[in-house]
C-alpha cells in the first residue's frame, strides 16, 4: 500500500505580518553535535580545512565548506 503526503493550506495563512527578525549568528559546536556525532563534525571540519571530501550519501563538499555552511549568517524569522 502506497502512502502519500499532503499539506493543509489556505490563503488566510499568509494574511499576517507577525514575523520578527532574529539576529543572525553562527551555529555553535553544541548545536551542530545535537544533530550529528562529534566524530562526523570533526571529520567535516578537518576535510574542509584540507581539500574537501564526501559528507556521505554522495554529497561532495569543497574546501572551507565547514566554515561557510553551518556558520552561514542567515536571518531567520519566527512567529510571535
Amino acid at each position: 500500500m502506497a502512502t502519500k503526503t499532503g499539506w493543509v493550506w489556505h490563503e488566510r495563512f499568509a494574511w499576517h505580518d507577525a514575523r520578527i527578525p532574529i539576529a543572525p549568528r553562527p551555529a555553535s559546536d553544541e548545536e551542530l553535535t545535537s544533530l550529528r556525532s562529534r566524530e562526523y563534525v570533526d571529520r567535516i571540519r578537518a576535510d574542509s580545512a584540507d581539500r574537501g571530501g564526501d559528507a556521505g550519501g554522495s554529497s561532495p563538499f569543497g574546501r572551507w565548506t565547514y566554515e561557510i555552511s553551518p556558520r552561514t549568517r542567515v536571518v531567520h524569522h519566527r512567529l510571535v
